[in-house]
């Protein structure tokens, strides 16, 4: 009879098939961080880009409540708003966490009732300030 080795069968898992899966599960844990950091940064893009859009639509109808010749004379000064349209502190706007409204508007065509009104929202993004723009034309009926 020969003598040797006699391998036993036991239930478990080696050392290596465990180092394996650790890494497997270590390299799956990542990827759904980075995920969940992309979509988090996506979810806060979206959110301001909705502000803005409420921003420039509340500028639209103050500007189609007036008269024409009343949104003509309105000041197209820039304006720093918090989220809700409201007037931003001046240490937020200082710290540039705040909105910040420009309106413009062209009478291109003096003869006619309707005006060109261009609405540039500017706020923070990432890591740089990200700006949207509004172009629309009101028509007045008022002479």
């Amino acid at each position: 009879m020969r003598q040797g080795y006699t391998h036993i069968l036991r239930p478990g898992f080696t050392l290596m098939e465990i180092l394996v899966s650790l890494v497997v599960l270590a390299i799956g844990c990542l990827a759904v961080v980075s995920m969940q950091t992309s979509t988090m940064e996506g979810g806060a893009q979206a959110y301001h880009t909705t502000v803005a859009s409420f921003l420039a639509e509340s500028e639209i109808e103050r500007l189609q409540s007036m008269s024409r010749g009343r949104a003509l004379a309105s000041p197209a000064t820039p304006a720093h708003l918090t989220r809700d349209g409201s007037a931003c502190p001046p240490a937020d706007v200082a710290r540039g966490v705040c909105f910040t409204r420009t309106t413009t508007i062209v009478d291109r065509t003096p003869t006619s009732q309707n005006l060109w009104v261009s609405i540039r929202i500017d706020f923070p993004g990432r890591s740089q300030q990200q700006s949207l723009i509004y172009d629309t034309l009101i028509f007045y009926l008022d002479f």
